[in-house]
């Protein structure tokens, strides 16, 4: 799988996973769920993500990094850092 298509499934698991804890809350989210929504096999997302909650710091951890890019361009371009959020 070329690193394109990886990032973009990755996209889609965390999308799916995302959308499971807004609707079901964190608890009730299973593996086997995301991999589901997603249309991928619970193979890969243990594999890739090793439990639920890999997953979720991984999400986490993409946006924040959203985030602080975000407030680092506003700060370069001298704007207001609460309306860059």
């Amino acid at each position: 799988m070329k690193q394109e298509e990886r990032d973009e499934r990755h996209a889609q698991i965390q999308a799916a996973a995302f959308g499971l804890l807004n609707e079901v809350g964190y608890r009730k989210t299973s593996m086997l769920a995301i991999a589901k929504r997603a249309q991928a096999s619970n193979q890969t997302l243990y594999a890739w993500y090793r439990n639920k909650q890999t997953l979720f710091r991984g999400i986490i951890e993409d946006f924040g990094a959203a985030v602080r890019d975000q407030l680092r361009a506003a700060l370069r371009e001298d704007q207001d850092p609460l309306q860059a959020l």
